[in-house]
């Protein structure tokens, strides 16, 4: 689970991503196979939203937590290419992918005899 700080409204905003958020985002119609087509298709609804539940699982896991509202208004204000919503996005995708092998090794199957 990865966490980042983003300053909204003057203040800062921790952003939990982790299985509840996965879930909740799940709970809006995003498919888990479909994240990066969807990222790339409309950034402009999945963003904000994912935003908001991070901010949300931050705080307890509570969807009352924040307005969603303010994090469409920051990405008017900051813009989709800016800096922070880069850091979102790149903390996002280290969550999703942290447990995730590169290579799967098999291990030899080894078996002890004893004497």
């Amino acid at each position: 689970m990865n966490t980042t700080k983003i300053t909204v409204n003057g203040e800062e905003v921790t952003l939990k991503f982790g299985i509840w958020t996965l879930a909740r985002l799940v709970d809006r119609g995003y498919k888990m196979a479909d994240l990066a087509k969807t990222l790339n298709d409309n950034p402009f609804d999945f963003v904000p939203t994912l935003m908001y539940l991070g901010a949300c699982n931050a705080e307890g896991m509570d969807l009352n937590a924040h307005k969603e509202s303010i994090f469409w208004d920051f990405i008017d204000e900051v813009g989709f290419g800016s800096k922070e919503i880069e850091k979102v996005l790149t903390c996002f995708t280290n969550s999703i992918s942290r447990d995730v092998p590169t290579e799967k090794k098999s291990k030899p199957n080894v078996v002890e005899m004893k004497k």
